[in-house]
């Protein structure tokens, strides 16, 4: 029961917005509708990719581009890699826990996750068109500054313990 008490406490509200305000609560019922669509509609491409990966990409070859040893140059592709995704965040983190499982580094994985969420490319060209290219590179700036400050925290602060509990994590799935 434990294990469903969101979703009964989410149909619950419903119902109750539903009661309170009949047009409130099929609007509600609508935009979760179309919610549950698109993130049902990105996953596909997502499993597809990580089972390409899985399949197509042997540990070794993930170790030296994105491993321990791979130094800034590993740093660099998982940020580029971010860059340029364009599926929501959630659907990336299957992709995160690939890389940790081919035996990526803690902070590549991290980079990737932070990038694709604050610097994607598409999200970058819009803002140039709308706001400008001084803010866009100025923003551009400042979030790359932070995803590389951030992965590199994270790491730093995660104890030898965590982080293999992390990849054991990664290895089960």
């Amino acid at each position: 029961m434990k294990r469903y008490l969101l979703l009964f406490s989410s149909l619950l509200l419903f119902l109750i917005l539903w009661a309170l305000d009949p047009a409130a609560g099929t609007q509600a019922l609508r935009l979760t509708g179309q919610s549950a669509r698109t993130f049902l509609l990105a996953l596909p491409p997502v499993f597809l990719c990580v089972g390409l990966l899985e399949v197509w990409v042997p540990r070794p070859a993930m170790a030296a581009l994105m491993g321990e040893q791979a130094g800034w140059r590993g740093a660099g592709l998982a940020f580029l890699l971010g860059m340029v995704t364009a599926v929501p965040f959630y659907a990336l983190l299957p992709v995160a826990a690939m890389l940790l499982k081919k035996g990526a580094r803690i902070r590549n994985m991290l980079l990737f996750l932070c990038a694709s969420n604050a610097v994607r490319v598409p999200l970058w060209l819009f803002e140039a068109g709308a706001l400008g290219w001084t803010f866009a590179l100025v923003r551009l700036g400042v979030n790359t500054a932070a995803v590389f400050a951030t992965a590199q925290l994270i790491e730093w602060l995660l104890t030898p313990a965590q982080r293999t509990a992390l990849y054991r994590r990664a290895e089960e799935l």
